[in-house]
């Protein structure tokens, strides 16, 4: 099985996928991490995250091997809205 094309998949199949990976524990995989990293080019796309800052913040979690959360990457990258609320 190739590497599938990521930036041919919707938002909806990413998160999917991601989903799955954290079910079934894979979460150590190559393509756990390329699911991830996509996820996060299209938020920096949109202006809602910083890249660099997102994959600091997601491998500072990964090493200390606790969950993260959307909002705690949007509060890393600083980002305030009305759907995230306040600094």
């Amino acid at each position: 099985m190739g590497i599938p094309d990521l930036t041919a998949k919707s938002d909806c199949e990413l998160n999917n996928w991601i989903k799955n990976h954290e079910e079934q524990k894979a979460t150590g995989s190559q393509l756990y991490r390329d699911l991830l990293l996509e996820r996060a080019r299209r938020a920096q796309e949109k202006q809602l995250l910083d890249f660099e800052t997102s994959l600091a913040h997601l491998t500072q979690a990964a090493l200390e091997q606790r969950c993260t959360s959307y909002g705690a990457l949007a509060a890393a990258s600083d980002v305030i809205g009305p759907k995230l609320g306040t600094r």
